[in-house]
């Protein structure tokens, strides 16, 4: 007997394949060989179980090759977080089948692809790229002024991003911009603040109009509202200016202008002062200049040699002026030496007219590359001998200096040398300031043959320490110690030392550490008057001119000489007489000189001359042989307060007090005291 089977479906290579059946169709029982294979077309053989009578069967399993590969178009690349399509269910070569795992739109992922069972077809791999979101990085920008410049945005981030920015710049707000990257670049949106601070106008406080060539302060580097900044163009005491100060760099602030008046100085016009023998009359300087220029001279006139006569003007907007004199002595012309120079460096003329007023030529012509010995040769009719005056020409030497430390503003600042440490003595400049870091230029005294240094002092800003002004005194007056504590609690001391005789500018130098400033404190000493007395016969005259005077009666208490103010004073009766001389706020009498005149009646010495009662209260009587002309009530400062003509007066206005009653005559005068209840 034949066994049967029903036949076996080919598979794919690899697929699943169910044993075959040890019992046929038609009951017979068996085995098969070989063993079963799913991965090639096979024929397996059945063999029956012995007895049964029935013949070998052959069955043929085909198996299919896994040959197709599933085709898939590639997927482009997105951003993450983008919208993501799903993935086809069927290549593009027919093979059905399903993905695993789900789709991400976050991360780059492998996707594979598993045919439906049947299609003999391999599975298939597909990878999806998620690019990051990248923020796009920019330098910050800097805040600027309102109005400055403003750059415009880069359209390229720092790591690469393009793109756009909005709103459109604006440099005169505060503003936020944002960028926005071109499409597709997988970037985020991002914001920069441009921060634009406002323009601020500086305040100065207005500087008083000067006279021309006067005083003129640095003006403030700092405006009163904390503004730093330069002035331009450098101030100028000779004409009015508008200074400009421009704010320095990044503060924000506009420029501002301030004008100083600077009023011109007239210059007072004297006539020329003929030469003078020496002893010859020498008159008195004019008091005012021919232009209307009031002033005073100084020195005191000298008919004894030549003088350059200074003219300074009272508080006028006028030049100081300078007359000289010549007094032609028989002497040998006088020169001031002169210092030895540098080589090459400038020899100024030598003076054709001599320190004691001789006119003439120096021979020979001035060399400066080598010492030399010039003649002076006097111009013939003066009497004057020939004079020889030596210039030495020197080598040059560079000063040295040991550095300055840095000190706080206001910090006592030891003065500069006045000797390098080669020995070389000269000058600084500017003056020292212990305000403001400055560099010193030290230029070395002429005649050294020495080039000028350089020398910088660092300073940090300080307090200025704040006092009072002292009020002016008079020369030997009362002068109180100056305190050591400034107005604003600067501790420190002052120098030089006090002076009673001069007008002194002292400083102020603060205790170390307290980073203040020194301050100069100016006091005023007026100098007190000539009180010299010049007789003439019977008139004195006071040396001092540009004063006021008042004469007064020596033998009657010192009482006042009624009308007697002027410079000169001629006596009409025999007596002592002094004078009160008044410079401003400093006056002082004379001394006493007594004047003897014959042939007038002396009222003073009259027993007939009454005055009573004598303390008074309402009314003063007068007793004398004479005929009175006029009577006047002087106060105790030499004032006038009451006039009369007659010998019975009222005294009722006057307040209580001591006067002096001056009585003249047609004989004489007569002064004494009395006394008002």
């Amino acid at each position: 007997m034949t066994p049967t089977f029903t036949a076996v479906s080919a598979i794919c290579s690899g697929a699943s394949l169910a044993p075959l059946p040890t019992t046929s169709g038609n009951g017979i029982t068996g085995t098969w060989l070989p063993a079963l294979n799913n991965t090639a077309t096979t024929n397996y053989t059945f063999t029956p179980t012995a007895g049964q009578c029935a013949l070998t069967q052959t069955v043929t399993i085909t198996v299919n090759p896994n040959t197709i590969t599933p085709t898939f178009t590639a997927v482009s690349a997105i951003c993450s977080g983008a919208s993501l399509a799903p993935l086809p269910t069927t290549s593009g070569n027919g093979i059905a089948g399903t993905w695993a795992p789900a789709l991400t739109n976050t991360a780059t992922q492998n996707y594979t692809f598993t045919p439906t069972v049947g299609q003999c077809a391999l599975t298939q791999t597909l990878t999806i790229t998620v690019n990051p979101n990248v923020t796009p990085t920019f330098t910050a920008v800097s805040a600027i002024c309102s109005g400055a410049s403003l750059a415009p945005l880069p359209t390229t981030s720092g790591n690469g991003i393009t793109g756009t920015w909005l709103p459109a710049l604006n440099n005169t707000a505060t503003t936020n911009y944002t960028f926005t990257p071109t499409a597709g670049l997988c970037a985020l949106t991002q914001t920069v603040t441009i921060t634009v601070n406002p323009n601020v106008t500086p305040s100065f406080t207005a500087v008083p109009a000067i006279c021309s060539g006067g005083t003129l302060s640095a003006l403030p580097t700092t405006s009163g509202n904390g503004i730093t900044g330069t002035w331009a163009p450098a101030l100028n005491n000779t004409t009015t200016t508008n200074y400009t100060f421009t704010p320095t760099a990044g503060q924000c602030a506009l420029t501002q202008t301030l004008t100083i008046t600077v009023n011109p100085n007239v210059t007072p016009t004297f006539t020329t002062v003929a030469a003078i023998c020496a002893g010859g009359t020498l008159a008195p300087l004019p008091g005012v200049s021919g232009n209307g220029i009031m002033g005073t001279w100084s020195p005191a006139l000298d008919n004894t040699t030549t003088t350059n006569y200074t003219f300074t003007p009272i508080v006028q907007c006028a030049l100081i002026q300078t007359v000289t004199i010549t007094v032609n002595p028989n002497i040998a012309p006088t020169f001031t030496a002169v210092a030895g120079i540098c080589p090459g460096a400038t020899l100024s003329p030598l003076p054709t007219t001599s320190g004691n007023g001789i006119m003439g030529t120096w021979s020979p012509a001035l060399d400066n590359t080598a010492t030399t010995n010039y003649t002076f040769t006097p111009t013939a009719g003066q009497c004057a001998l020939t004079q020889t005056l030596s210039i030495a020409v020197n080598t040059n030497v560079i000063p040295t200096f040991t550095a300055v430390p840095a000190i706080c503003s206001g910090a006592t600042l030891a003065p500069l040398p006045t000797i390098s440490g080669n020995g070389i003595t000269g000058a600084w400049s500017p003056s020292l300031n212990n305000t403001a870091t400055q560099n010193y230029t030290f230029t070395p005294t002429a005649g050294q043959c020495a080039l000028t240094n350089t020398l910088s002092i660092t300073v940090t800003p300080n307090v200025t320490p704040t006092f009072t002004a002292v009020t002016a005194i008079c020369s030997g007056g009362t002068l109180f110690p100056l305190p050591g504590v400034s107005g604003n609690g600067i501790t420190g001391t002052w120098s030089p030392a006090l002076s009673n005789t001069v007008t002194t500018n002292y400083t102020f130098t603060p205790t170390a550490g307290q980073c203040a400033l020194t301050q100069s404190l100016m006091i005023t000493v007026n100098v007190l008057p000539n009180l010299s007395t010049v007789q003439n016969a019977n008139t004195l005259t006071a040396s001092q001119t540009g004063a006021t005077y008042q004469w007064i009666d020596c033998a009657n208490g010192n009482s006042v000489l009624s009308g007697q103010t002027g410079q000169s004073f001629t006596a009409t009766a025999s007596g002592n007489y002094a004078v009160i001389v008044s410079n401003g706020t400093c006056s002082g009498t004379s001394t006493c000189v007594n004047i003897t005149i014959t042939g007038i009646e002396v009222l003073q010495n009259s027993s007939a001359f009454v005055v009573y009662p004598n303390p008074a209260q309402t009314v003063l009587n007068i007793k004398t042989d004479a005929v009175i002309e006029t009577v006047m009530i002087y106060n105790l400062l030499g004032e006038p307060v009451q006039a009369e003509t007659g010998s019975t007066f009222s005294i009722a206005g006057l307040s209580s007090g001591v006067y002096i009653l001056y009585v003249h005559t047609k004989g004489g005068s007569k002064q004494m005291r009395f006394i008002k209840d």
